[in-house]
């Protein structure tokens, strides 16, 4: 088995584990919604917490070829009824690893 394929494998497990249907764009997809990986990744900005209102954030991972695009920076994406702005979008071997955020009160 080749490295690539093992990545392939790899990631099939990592949705079909952690994954959930989740709408996407009008699309049922299956994806992890990860609020504790984008706590890690991001760096604390003290903007981040100003005059009563703070920036949530999740990272949403798919596969691309299950969305059907690769969404660009800054524009919004709802994800199951909620709409985020896409702050970051990265790619492994095969999956996305979208950084979504929204400023709640």
């Amino acid at each position: 088995m080749s490295f690539a394929q093992s990545m392939r494998r790899a990631d099939e497990t990592l949705l079909k584990t952690f994954g959930d249907l989740l709408f996407v764009a009008d699309k049922e997809i299956l994806a992890v919604l990860d609020e504790d990986l984008y706590q890690k990744r991001k760096p604390r900005k003290q903007a981040d917490y100003a005059e009563g209102i703070w920036t949530a954030g999740v990272m949403l991972i798919c596969r691309e070829a299950d969305l059907g695009f690769r969404p660009k920076t800054g524009s919004l994406l709802t994800v199951s009824g909620k709409e985020w702005i896409v702050s970051e979008v990265s790619q492994g071997e095969g999956l996305l690893e979208i950084t979504l955020e929204a400023n709640e009160a």
